[in-house]
């Protein structure tokens, strides 16, 4: 053997030896797979499947979905994909997996069960199944389809109830009582609701909604409102604070109902003495809640200081006349708030407002100013809050509600623009399409002001609408009819930040106007649109 038959030979045992050691960690593995193997079957551990479900049972409501987050459990070395089904379900329920499959190592599916109008409510025994090669589990899931119940408050000014009007939707009808609530049972999601008076010729209609809990303002309800019909005075001394009331330190005496809606304020500029009107609708009694705040003011009318504040809880009754003496105490702390006014237009309105409860508020500053930035000194109060409101004096306002912080934004926007029919358009009717495009992307509220007819309202996320079939609600469309029509704008990504929008506006405006107000329930804006004419088809 030569040196080159020598070196090859060598190189070929080297090979060998390599691809032999390569080869035992291969065997060695499948020895010990096989090994593990042996010895789950010796213990009963044979591939196998569980599945669980993050819980038991589900609420499914009409119209909506749920999810359910189903969980795989690997045993026994099972490796197989698994595909995840439901059965049981009833009719016009559906289900989708997310995966639909687990493989490998996913071992988690989120499983959404959707109910249509049309499904049955009850409850359901459903079974998710799991299977894979020579693989199967199952786990029970109990489901309850349900339908929606909706109450609400249909109210006017100040937060007064409207009683009698006609609510329905889902062919679900009813009446508002002498709070002005109803109940409607039985709706699926979304839902359109209807508001309407035969008696006082107007409707609202209201598109997609889906709380079950509405609080609604139409807008003929608001302009209709015809005042209170109860009324009592209240009078009495002022002691503490700096009394006798001196020059720019005014005490605001104002009435909060507490059992119902009731409104009174007046303005104490000097002496010590007050006298103020509780006004409300219904009983001939209400529980009432006095409140008298001294502030002092500047010469630009910001409050620098609270040298007193009384409260006092009384029953009025109607035409009697009551007499409570308030004593105001010492100085209240303050706090100061940096208020920032954000709008594309120019304003010539900022109040602030001290917000005692959820249904009642008093202004400590009334400015007419442009001026967008505030730093305001504002009164602490136990339970009380801030609020800010902005007005272009042009319908386009903005507020905040509810502030604890020393800092808030007042957002205030364009309106609507109006896009089709065009202005003067003839011949109009329920087909009509009118389309309006909102800066804020919330909701729109269609106004149809019909000479000789209805006014009509519609509340809706979409940018078209139509005027609603009135005869639907016993009201009639006018023919010939030159009207009018406009698109009210609020912020929001719903149509339920719409139905209340315009009473927040009005409390707004009315807390400067009228010395209190119920208040605002949320943050908001509202501006409205350009008035465009037409005229009905004959």
């Amino acid at each position: 053997m030569n040196r080159s038959q020598r070196t090859n030979a060598g190189a070929l045992a080297a090979r060998r030896d390599a691809a032999a050691r390569g080869r035992r960690p291969t065997a060695l593995v499948a020895a010990l797979v096989t090994t593990v193997m042996l010895v789950l079957a010796a213990c009963g551990q044979t591939p196998s499947i569980t599945l669980s479900l993050d819980a038991a049972s589900a609420e499914l409501l009409r119209g909506s979905d749920v999810q359910v987050e189903v969980t795989l459990t690997r045993l026994g070395g099972a490796t197989a994909d698994v595909a995840l089904a439901v059965t049981g379900l009833p009719a016009n329920v559906t289900a989708n997996f997310s995966p639909a499959t687990l493989i490998g190592g996913t071992l988690i599916s989120t499983l959404t069960l959707s109910a249509d109008a049309a499904a049955v409510e009850g409850d359901y025994a459903v079974t998710v199944t799991g299977t894979g090669t020579g693989l199967t589990a199952t786990v029970p899931l109990s489901l309850e389809v349900v339908s929606l119940t909706v109450t609400g408050r249909v109210v006017a000014l100040f937060e007064s109830p409207v009683s009698g009007a006609l609510v329905a939707s889902q062919g679900e009808s009813g009446v508002t009582d002498a709070n002005g609530e109803f109940t409607l049972s039985g709706l699926s999601v979304p839902y359109d609701l209807s508001v309407w008076s035969t008696a006082d010729n107007w409707v609202h209609v209201y598109e997609e909604l889906t709380a079950d809990d509405l609080r609604l303002a139409p807008i003929a309800s608001l302009l209709t409102f015809s005042g209170f019909t109860r009324s009592a005075d209240i009078t009495g001394t002022l002691s503490g604070g700096v009394t006798p009331v001196p020059a720019g330190q005014p005490v605001k005496v104002c009435v909060e109902g507490l059992d119902g809606v009731a409104m009174g304020c007046g303005t104490v500029t000097a002496g010590g003495s007050y006298a103020v009107a509780a006004e409300w609708s219904g009983p001939a009694t209400r529980q009432v809640r006095l409140h008298a705040l001294q502030v002092e003011l500047d010469g630009d009318n910001y409050p620098v200081s609270y040298p007193g504040y009384a409260t006092m809880d009384l029953t009025v009754t109607d035409t009697m006349p009551s007499a409570v003496n308030l004593d105001l105490g010492s100085a209240l702390a303050t706090s100061t708030v940096d208020v920032t006014i954000d709008t594309p237009v120019t304003i010539a309105n900022v109040f602030a407002n001290v917000e005692f409860g959820p249904s009642f508020e008093m202004p400590v500053a009334v400015l007419n100013t442009a001026v967008t930035a505030h730093e305001f000194v504002m009164p602490v109060i136990d339970d009380a809050s801030y609020g800010f409101f902005a007005f272009s004096g042009t319908l386009q306002a903005g507020w905040v509600s509810d502030v604890t912080s020393s800092a808030a934004t007042v957002v205030v926007a364009n309106g609507p623009t109006l896009v089709s029919p065009i202005d003067t358009a003839t011949n109009v009717t329920n087909s009509t399409v009118f389309t309006s495009v909102n800066p804020t992307d919330g909701p729109q509220t269609f106004v149809w002001m019909l000479a000789g007819g209805p006014f009509v309202a519609l509340t809706t996320m979409a940018t078209t609408s139509a005027i609603p079939d009135l005869a639907e609600y016993g009201l009639t469309f006018p023919a010939a009819s030159s009207s009018n029509w406009q698109v009210l704008g609020s912020s929001g990504p719903s149509a339920e930040q719409g139905t209340a929008s315009f009473a927040d506006l009005y409390n707004g405006i009315l807390a400067m106007v009228y010395g209190a107000s119920p208040g605002s329930f949320g943050n908001g804006t509202v501006a409205i649109s350009d008035t465009r004419a037409f005229t009905t088809a004959p």
